[in-house]
């Protein structure tokens, strides 16, 4: 029930509970972030532009990965939590008009957008040092690392590029280890597991509904056109993403029985999201090059066949050290199919793109029927 203000409670894995309204509107606007990221990625798929992509993907990522677990561990549903998520909201807007800017050089907005964000979440973390005495050390270190931080972000602006994007890095690091020092902290932090799964599931369905906006281009062309074709396959590709992402059983899903688990999950989700937004960039450049010649380049190959790869291994990954989970056939399959996919991508260097990506569906569809057939669901 809302009311003004409520009092703070944290939430354990204390029955059925889903993603709220409010976490469903936080999560469209990273939406377009996310296809300003794959934009930005498709414009240029160079060494600098793949490495620029991930920086910029893990510091939206991160926002959203802290914004998540606050609000899974503290949503009281007032006005200060739906206040500081809408602040929020408008802070990741401004962040997603940012990044076409950073390619030309222009990085203030991103930065001070970064550290608005940041800076609502202290505003939240010190509600919770203020109001939970227990939790005041778990608290605390959430504080210094985003206040920290942020004077690193706000330090960046001394530097122009691309020097100033090493001292993104290093913003990012102090962010990122804030939280592992704040979850060994000696206390029972009880998590929601169920919820948790759920919000990150939710984000791999936005994930995975940006490829879909790279594959409906080639869908506009004619039905017997190349660029047609490579958005079926890569239509295709995607389905058995999903496929193999949500094939097994949610229900059977054990609490996080160490801090390592939790990171594992939380940090591992990093690579699935990256890697799947990347596959839609590369589809995006395979259409774009069959309107112009036959040539796909190594680039825009390892776009294609690079991305499924890494999404396959960081998932077996995820479950294997996140649920503890065996290395049973179906975890052999995923990491043969990801390997081969490499290799046929350097095998097929001078492929027609439709005959490349074509190759890429077929090892995916293969594994999807080799799991429903052999494996059942896990």
């Amino acid at each position: 029930m809302f009311s003004h203000f409520n009092p703070i409670e944290l939430h354990g894995n204390d029955g059925h509970r889903q993603a709220t309204w409010l976490e469903l509107f936080f999560d469209l606007a990273f939406v377009i972030s996310i296809a300003a990221l794959s934009l930005m990625l498709a414009e240029n798929h160079s060494l600098e532009g793949l490495v620029l992509y991930v920086s910029l993907f893990l510091a939206v990522y991160w926002a959203w990965n802290q914004l998540t677990w606050y609000s899974s561990l503290f949503d009281n549903n007032d006005v200060f939590y739906r206040v500081m998520y809408l602040g929020s909201i408008l802070g990741v807007l401004v962040l997603a008009a940012s990044i076409r800017k950073i390619t030309h050089g222009e990085t203030t907005l991103f930065v001070i957008s970064y550290i608005i964000i940041q800076g609502l979440l202290v505003v939240g973390w010190l509600r919770i040092f203020i109001s939970k005495t227990e939790l005041r050390s778990f608290s605390l270190k959430y504080i210094l690392g985003q206040i920290f931080g942020s004077i690193v972000w706000l330090v960046s602006l001394l530097f122009p590029p691309p020097e100033q994007y090493y001292v993104w890095i290093v913003a990012m690091l102090i962010h990122i280890a804030a939280p592992y020092f704040a979850w060994k902290t000696k206390i029972h932090i009880p998590i929601h597991t169920s919820h948790i799964v759920e919000r990150y599931s939710l984000l791999t369905i936005i994930v995975l509904g940006e490829t879909l906006v790279a594959v409906s281009i080639g869908m506009g062309y004619s039905p017997d056109s190349n660029a047609f074709l490579i958005s079926i396959l890569g239509y295709i590709i995607i389905a058995c993403i999903w496929w193999t992402y949500f094939n097994w059983d949610f229900s059977k899903l054990r609490n996080f029985e160490t801090t390592t688990n939790v990171f594992i999950f939380g940090y591992g989700h990093f690579i699935v999201f990256v890697a799947i937004a990347a596959f839609g960039a590369g589809i995006e450049i395979a259409i774009h090059s069959v309107e112009h010649s036959d040539h796909l380049t190594l680039a825009g190959q390892l776009l294609i066949a690079a991305p499924p790869s890494i999404y396959l291994l960081s998932l077996l990954l995820i479950n294997r050290f996140t649920w503890d989970m065996a290395f049973d056939k179906q975890m052999v399959a995923r990491s043969i199919v990801a390997f081969l996919s490499i290799f046929y991508a350097l095998l097929t260097i001078h492929a027609h793109p439709v005959l490349f990506v074509a190759g890429i569906a077929l090892l995916m569809v293969c594994l999807v029927c080799y799991e429903e057939i052999y494996c059942g669901t896990a």
